[in-house]
This record gives C-alpha cells, sequence and structure tokens, in this order.
C-alpha cells in the first residue's frame, strides 16, 4: 500500500436529492457503511474525483476520504454500472481501521505473455483473482507472475505464490492458476508435417520390401 495519504472529498447527500439531478450535475451517487465514520449514510462524490480513484486505486486498495471533514479509510464494497455506457453510476464504500483485519481479493498480473506466444505457446488463467486476509493496511495491491521463459506444460497453483508476512491465503491452496500449452494452430502443423511424412516414406518401403523379396 502507498504510504502518501491521498484524501478522497465526498460530501453528504440528501435522501430527497433526485439522482437523475445529481447524476447530470457530474455526480456519482453512494452510500457509506460503518467503521469509524457514520454508517449507512448516503453521499455524492464527483465523477472526476471518483474516476481519479478508481484509476490510482484497486480493488483490495485501503482509501482515504475526507467525509465533509470527517476524514478516515474506505475500501470499494460494491460498484453498479450502466449496463450500456459502463460508467459508474452509484458505488457502495464501507469505512474500516487500517490495521483492521480483512479478507479482500487481489489481482493477479500476469507478465510476460507475449514472449510465451511468440514461442507459439498459450498461456490458460484459470484465476485473475486471489483471496487473501490480513490486516487492511499489509495487503498488497496485487500479485505479479513472471511467464516469462516458461515451458510446454508449465503449471503453477495457488499454493506457489509468495506473500508478505502475515498475509493468509484464502483461495484453496492447489487452486490452479495457469497452464502453458501447445497453440492448436503449431499442433494442427505438426499433425499435418507428421502426415505428409508418412505419405512420403510410403513408396520407399514399398520398394524396400520389393529388393529385398528379389
Amino acid at each position: 500500500m502507498a504510504n502518501d495519504k491521498k484524501y478522497y472529498s465526498i460530501k453528504a447527500r440528501s435522501a430527497s436529492r433526485k439522482l437523475h439531478e445529481l447524476r447530470t450535475e457530474g455526480n456519482v451517487p453512494g452510500v457509506i457503511y460503518g467503521g469509524t465514520l457514520k454508517g449507512g449514510q448516503p453521499f455524492e462524490i464527483q465523477r472526476s474525483v471518483l474516476n481519479d480513484m478508481f484509476k490510482s486505486n484497486t480493488k483490495s486498495s485501503v482509501i482515504d476520504i475526507d467525509y465533509d471533514g470527517d476524514k478516515g479509510s474506505v475500501i470499494v464494497r460494491e460498484v453498479q454500472r450502466d449496463p450500456v455506457s459502463g460508467e459508474i453510476i452509484h458505488i457502495d464504500l464501507q469505512a474500516i481501521r487500517r490495521d483492521e483485519v480483512l479478507t479482500l481479493p487481489i489481482p493477479i498480473l500476469y507478465l510476460g505473455e507475449d514472449e510465451v506466444n511468440n514461442r507459439r505457446l498459450i498461456v490458460n488463467t484459470n484465476l485473475t483473482e486471489l483471496e487473501v486476509r490480513g490486516p487492511a493496511n499489509e495487503i498488497p495491491e496485487s500479485v505479479e507472475i513472471d511467464l516469462k521463459g516458461k515451458t510446454l506444460e508449465d503449471r503453477m497453483e495457488a499454493s506457489m505464490i509468495q506473500l508478505p508476512e502475515g498475509i493468509e491465503l484464502v483461495t484453496s491452496a492447489d487452486e490452479l492458476l495457469y497452464t502453458i500449452t501447445e497453440s492448436r494452430m503449431e499442433a494442427s502443423l505438426e499433425a499435418m508435417d507428421e502426415e505428409q511424412d508418412r505419405s512420403e516414406e510410403g513408396p520407399e518401403l514399398v520398394e524396400t520390401r520389393k529388393k529385398s523379396e528379389e
């Protein structure tokens, strides 16, 4: 987690405020729950601030907010998006203590996939997130897996991920993260080559048998 605190401003929202009007003005409605901040309170946040917040953080980030002068930490609990535009239309936040023990999903970043593909191999990813448990301010933003140099039939299970001290893996230890397989096109080409080799060998083998019989 980043040590430099950046506070994102949100402000209390009246329950009578029309959501369409709010969104037209460039704001996004939300609700904040629990923790040291007042729980179950409606709020609004400027879309530009929200976009910056999501650009700078991940699903497992502990985010610092300024709620009408009341500063605290939150995690993103739920996000609702417009099914057509994909824009965020509502967000729920969960207020927490920074040292609170939480179970959170963290993204898996697969690095070097292009290098594997260039060798006509395919990376089959089974998981894109790991679930971990630990103090909120110690949970990593993500985990990285370097695929460079991986060869055919290489694979990795969740238990092989190295997590920081004090962070517990919640995802099943034998959960498969990825496998390396041969591309279908490459396998088809090899099969065609083998078939061609057999067809070319046929006349020679017949001629050899004829000579042996003579």
